[in-house]
């Protein structure tokens, strides 16, 4: 009895071996802010493993982990600086081998997807995230997206957004540095006003120097909003 129950659970073992792959997941070894500033951040890694989202948190400098996912699934990871900024991102069909490369350019499309997966498992479990991330223009509508994705539809050309005017004014002078590669640095000097040309979403900007950061927060009708933030930042 004793050797049939142990067989029974090596069994069970085996096939639960058999229904998953490692895969190994990579980002770049340094943030715009790291390089800046030479402090290194810690992350946290979401992602969707095929059935269900799990987290992990990663020490400073750490930027290489092998996770567990279903075989057969599309899996998606996301990888926030210190929890809160703009994330790394990346997915795998079950063909895209085993390791995967996280972008910022790919950080808010994986954040969706996992966003999606908490509530449609299966569903999102089924995407091709090859054909997704090739037809989605960039940057795009947010909060269409997810509602699409959470209904098991996807209409690229329903997702672009507009660039809006976007005054900078009342912060300390300096050089500002933005936490994406895709948003413009600038240097403001003391009592200077300048325009940004930005798409709606969530910029950051760090002023290293004076220990200073500027949330701006474009909605897609166009209105802003501001968040200030004195202190040690990094």
């Amino acid at each position: 009895m004793r050797f049939l129950v142990l067989l029974l659970l090596f069994l069970n073992l085996s096939c639960e071996q058999l229904s998953y792959r490692t895969v190994t997941v990579l980002f770049p070894s340094e943030h715009f802010w790291e390089s800046e500033s030479g402090s290194l951040m810690w992350y946290t890694l979401e992602y969707f493993n095929g059935s269900r989202v799990e987290r992990l948190t990663l020490r400073s400098g750490e930027r290489k982990v092998s996770v567990p996912v279903l075989r057969g699934c599309t899996v998606y990871f996301v990888a926030r600086p210190e929890d809160s900024y703009h994330p790394f991102g990346g997915g795998l069909d079950p063909s895209g081998g085993d390791r995967v490369y996280l972008t910022q350019r790919e950080g808010l499309l994986a954040e969706i997807l996992i966003e999606a997966s908490r509530a449609q498992p299966h569903q999102c479990a089924n995407y091709c995230y090859e054909t997704i991330r090739e037809n989605l223009e960039y940057p795009f509508d947010e909060d269409e997206l997810l509602l699409d994705l959470r209904n098991g539809i996807f209409r690229p050309s329903d997702y672009k957004v507009s660039l809006y005017d976007v005054p900078i004014s009342g912060i300390p002078e300096g050089r500002y540095i933005p936490e994406t590669d895709y948003d413009p640095p600038f240097q403001l000097s003391a009592g200077q006003e300048i325009t940004l040309s930005l798409y709606p979403g969530i910029h950051r900007y760090l002023n290293l120097s004076r220990h200073f950061l500027r949330t701006i927060a474009v909605a897609s009708d166009g209105s802003i909003r501001y968040l200030d933030t004195a202190g040690l930042i990094l």
